[in-house]
């Protein structure tokens, strides 16, 4: 085994050791992980910091899924203690902070569809049908996407914290045309019964004619109190005449009240339209909290 021997000349005495080849080696070697682990340790704590600093405009900016990513990497056990524990809580905040979206899918049939696509601007979801789909709060345009059948997309306006639930249905192209809703409405507005309009259309006929049975019997009133009247030698059949126009016309005018009456009440009392069934133009009935 080769030794090194080391003298020092001039001492009163000689002293010398020996210094094991494969121990020098050894501990170059030590040395040389000492140094790389501790630029590495130097390295991670960086990086912690700036993740835990860079995830806090993030956040507050509304980019909680960026922040979220930033808060992960300052949170791991290679973190600094005091670091990690910050950041430990921040994520389970922003986690919280994070809206959700559940995606319900269903044939026109009311069968759930298992083969739905979710496309969230653009991008499509990396999550399964049911599952909370994680997205940033505002704005967001989903696309449904499913084969064979109509695909739909929905704006819709997420805000912090919000778990909403999404029911949506996809129909196929042939239905569009065999399925109809003439009386349903997609706002949920009241469809007028035809009941109403034709008393409505009624009330007018009956009012108009009252009003002119009633100036005419006026009228032939007139004539007759300014002719003989004054001497009252009117023939008994003209006066009679003429108040029989007057009743008739209180009345139709009466029964036109009446009819326009009943044509309201029939109108009021409708139900709305139903939104779950009101048919989109390209085929698709939407439905849920939006």
């Amino acid at each position: 085994m080769a030794s090194t021997k080391i003298c020092k000349p001039g001492a009163p005495g000689v002293f010398s050791f020996s210094v094991d080849r494969g121990t020098l080696i050894l501990t170059g070697a030590l040395s040389a992980v000492l140094v790389i682990w501790s630029s590495s340790s130097r390295a991670d704590v960086t990086s912690c910091i700036a993740a835990a600093e860079h995830a806090q405009p993030l956040r507050s900016s509304g980019h909680l899924l960026e922040a979220r990513a930033a808060l992960i990497t300052c949170a791991a056990d290679s973190c600094p203690t005091t670091v990690r524990a910050d950041c430990v809580t921040w994520l389970t905040e922003v986690g919280n902070e994070i809206p959700t979206v559940v995606v319900q899918a269903k044939s026109s049939a009311g069968e759930d569809l298992a083969e739905v696509t979710v496309i969230a601007d653009g991008t499509p979801a990396k999550t399964s049908l049911g599952l909370p789909i994680a997205l940033d709060p505002g704005s967001h345009r989903l696309r449904f996407e499913s084969r064979g059948r109509n695909p739909f997309e929905q704006t819709v306006i997420l805000h912090q914290g919000e778990r909403r639930v999404l029911s949506v249905t996809l129909v196929r192209p042939e239905e569009v045309s065999s399925r109809a809703a003439p009386s349903s409405r997609a706002d949920g507005t009241r469809a007028i019964p035809t009941l109403s309009w034709v008393l409505g259309g009624a009330s007018l006929v009956l009012a108009g004619s009252g009003i002119a049975f009633w100036a005419i019997g006026k009228s032939e009133k007139s004539d007759l109190d300014d002719g003989c009247g004054r001497t009252s030698s009117c023939a008994h059949a003209d006066v009679v005449a003429s108040r029989s126009k007057l009743i008739v016309g209180d009345v139709l005018v009466a029964a036109g009240v009446v009819a326009l009456g009943a044509g309201v009440y029939f109108a009021l009392s409708s139900k709305p339209a139903a939104p779950a069934i009101a048919l989109a133009p390209n085929g698709v009935v939407a439905r849920g909290h939006f």
